[in-house]
């Protein structure tokens, strides 16, 4: 366990029949930036508020700095929670706002000044002392509800969907201020979100959660090219699946597809027999090359214009199937509706992983 930081470890918690949460693991290090990653439904919000004391562990625990909080009111715990609403008092000034939970605890008002002062600072409202929140935009709001959180200098900072109520172009701009932000305070972060791109843009480490548990801890680029499961493929950017069984001949591993076709792969040792493959579409070339030894016949559907991507869906000769493959714009060789490709894949490409 952390002697500082937050453990979250074997957390359950029911509602009726139901597991919201079925057994959370979940390691955060001092200082560091963990997104907590999944679809709706998936438990992150109920982990989100076991932490911060608004709902009651049924199983597990909880600490933070290597003490157990899992008994202690949300007040006791220390800890600063910025809302996907951002909760802001609307009858006080953004001054006030930031002062609040300062004042709460009793920090003399040349402090709570100092303190607010270099937030305000810190997160570009200057000026700004005497606004009203529905005088601000949805950033400057957002900003003011980081800062108010971050006022108590509290020893966890939990960040719930903190950007999803902006439009895409802000939400692009605030993530990059955001992370600086929390780059900048050190403080010990969990960011709770259905963005993956929010959670790669923002955090260290991403948790990956699905039915209540945590299937997969890591970086965004760990994750993404070794994904632990179809899941995890599936809803770390895009992949390509074939359900299908391993193979170990002569010549190494290979794996017989459902469409009726073989692929070489480099599999570990310890890959069970029965699995599922999963091939980033990115890894897959229109045009194979001579060390590429899978090949899939295929042909050209449709060609898709998004700007400097355009997207190929091609069907494949043996099982029918369409994949969609991305290429850059600025490609000389453009495929065009009805011709024949012969797909390329390499073995290292091939990732096989459990089908959950």
């Amino acid at each position: 366990m952390n002697s500082s930081g937050l453990d979250v470890v074997n957390v359950v918690k029911r509602f009726g029949d139901h597991a919201a949460v079925d057994g959370a693991s979940l390691s955060v290090k001092d200082g560091e930036i963990v997104a907590l990653l999944g679809p709706s439904g998936c438990g992150k919000t109920t982990t989100l508020r076991l932490i911060a004391g608004f709902e009651a562990l049924d199983a597990g625990t909880i600490a933070i700095g290597g003490a157990d909080i899992a008994k202690l009111p949300p007040y006791r715990r220390d800890i600063g929670l910025v809302f996907q609403d951002y909760a802001l008092f609307p009858h006080l000034t953004v001054a006030d706002n930031i002062n609040y939970g300062m004042k709460q605890r009793g920090i003399s008002k040349i402090k709570r000044d100092s303190r607010r002062r270099e937030l305000m600072r810190l997160t570009r409202l200057e000026g700004f002392d005497e606004r009203r929140p529905l005088a601000l935009s949805g950033g400057q709001q957002q900003r003011v509800a980081l800062a108010r959180a971050l006022a108590i200098s509290p020893k966890l900072l939990l960040l719930d969907e903190p950007l999803s109520n902006l439009d895409a172009k802000l939400r692009e701009t605030l993530r990059i201020e955001l992370r600086e932000i929390l780059r900048g305070v050190g403080t010990t972060t969990l960011v709770v979100t259905h963005d993956q791109t929010e959670a790669i843009g923002l955090a260290d480490r991403i948790a990956l959660m699905n039915r209540g548990r945590i299937v997969q801890i890591g970086t965004a680029r760990e994750i993404y090219e070794e994904p632990a499961t179809r899941f995890v493929a599936e809803f770390i950017g895009r992949s390509i699946w074939f359900p299908g069984h391993l193979k170990q001949g002569t010549h190494g591993a290979e794996f017989l597809t459902d469409d009726g076709f073989a692929l070489r792969i480099n599999a570990p040792a310890n890959a069970r027999a029965v699995n599922g493959l999963s091939i980033r579409p990115e890894h897959v070339r229109l045009s194979a090359r001579p060390n590429d030894v899978s090949r899939i016949p295929a042909t050209v559907m449709s060609v898709e214009f998004f700007g400097a991507e355009l997207i190929v869906a091609c069907r494949l000769n043996s099982g029918g199937r369409v994949i969609r493959i991305p290429i850059r714009t600025d490609d000389e060789a453009i495929p065009v509706a009805g011709a024949s490709v012969e797909l390329g894949i390499s073995p290292d490409r091939c990732k096989v992983v459990a089908d959950d």
